[in-house]
């Protein structure tokens, strides 16, 4: 399973190590011809490495600590989170590891080769059990609509296997484990059905 940037890594582990996976649940999953890999998504890629890496740099001096300890509203790092989580979501944030983790992501993203920069780069899954979970098509707090581009980057994902399921999170935004996860136990469940 993997969600957003997770849906590269669950792809190119597929694709290197067919033999090894047996289906694969893709949660609001990241496609190559959007975002990522435009000339908008490159500069946003460029720019999250530096903010990460500055952050890890101030989470290490403790002044990340400092700011959520005394401007709570205004350094709110997990806003969104579920209640029951959001301890240890902060302190995960808090980690200096988890922002030099992401720049490091990143830098790798830069260092993807062009020939899987298009659609489909990261390989396809052929006849792989394979689901597509997204988010509605307007957002469930704000009503705005989903980008068009991000519906056509799903619609791909959809694309590359033959054994495919879609599954719409109503209730969500991009962070569907945290207001729907029963969506995602029940793709789990099902992928694990299929391949049996």
């Amino acid at each position: 399973m993997g969600h957003s940037y997770g849906g590269y890594i669950v792809r190119t582990f597929a694709e290197r190590y067919p033999e090894q996976v047996a289906g694969m649940v893709l949660v609001e999953s990241a496609e190559e011809a959007a975002y990522t890999f435009d000339p908008w998504g490159r500069r946003y890629v460029a720019e999250v490495r530096v903010r990460e890496s500055r952050i890890g740099w101030a989470a290490r001096l403790g002044l990340l600590r400092l700011c959520v300890k005394l401007l709570p509203t205004r350094c709110d790092p997990v806003r969104g989170v579920p209640p029951d989580i959001r301890d240890e979501m902060t302190a995960l944030y808090l980690r200096t590891s988890r922002h030099l983790a992401a720049a490091d992501e990143m830098a790798a993203l830069e260092k993807v080769p062009e020939a899987m920069r298009k659609p489909g780069g990261f390989g396809t899954l052929r006849d792989m059990p394979l689901a597509v979970n997204t988010r509605a098509s307007r957002d469930p707090n704000t009503k705005a609509p989903t980008q068009p581009e991000w519906l056509a980057a799903q619609q791909r994902l959809r694309a590359l296997s033959s054994r495919v399921s879609h599954v719409v999170a109503e209730r969500s935004g991009h962070m569907v484990q945290f207001s729907e996860p029963q969506v995602i136990v029940e793709a789990i469940r099902n992928i694990w059905n299929q391949s049996r």
